[in-house]
């Protein structure tokens, strides 16, 4: 079994193969940059040199980047779509120059569900056609409560982690 952790790299890529080491991860998460601020940070090419290098050589699968918490690549507003996607493609880039295995991103939301479904799988479908090469895995979380008169249903539904669209860019999306 491997063990890790979500590790935050705010002082810097150094920093985090320490605490890498420190907690004796094989694997490992993190944030390119503040999951809740659109500003982005450019990290120092030697820097990210190193801190692959570093990960190379412990042998550290899978190395997992999450997407910032502000991206809906399912949204309804063209504003938020468009400034969501655009981010999206310089992640996955910068995602790409780390050597990272994985990508999980959030579907976001939409009040009009086949909406959000069509908006996501058109995002997706583009970076299928650029021959990436890190999986972009799909994260969710799905909780519908009802309530009815005297009946109180609670349905939930917990999906983590690939469960449903295991490795994307490795399936068909029509």
């Amino acid at each position: 079994m491997r063990t890790g952790a979500h590790i935050w790299i705010g002082k810097g890529l150094d920093e985090t193969v320490r605490i890498i080491d420190y907690l004796e991860c094989d694997c490992f998460q993190i944030f390119l940059h503040n999951p809740r601020s659109w500003e982005r940070k450019k990290r120092n090419k030697k820097e990210v040199v190193k801190f692959k290098k570093e990960i190379k050589k412990r042998k550290i699968f899978p190395f997992v980047i999450h997407m910032p918490y502000l991206l809906n690549l399912s949204s309804s507003d063209k504003k938020i779509f468009k400034r969501s996607v655009n981010l999206f493609e310089r992640e996955i880039e910068e995602a790409e120059e780390y050597s990272a295995d994985y990508y999980v991103i959030h579907p976001g939301s939409n009040p009009d569900r086949k909406n959000g479904i069509k908006n996501l799988c058109s995002v997706l479908k583009n970076f299928k056609s650029r021959k990436i090469k890190i999986l972009v895995v799909l994260e969710t979380i799905y909780v519908e409560i009802w309530m009815n008169s005297n009946i109180f249903l609670k349905r939930l539904k917990i999906l983590t982690f690939a469960l449903i669209l295991l490795m994307l860019f490795n399936m068909d999306i029509n």
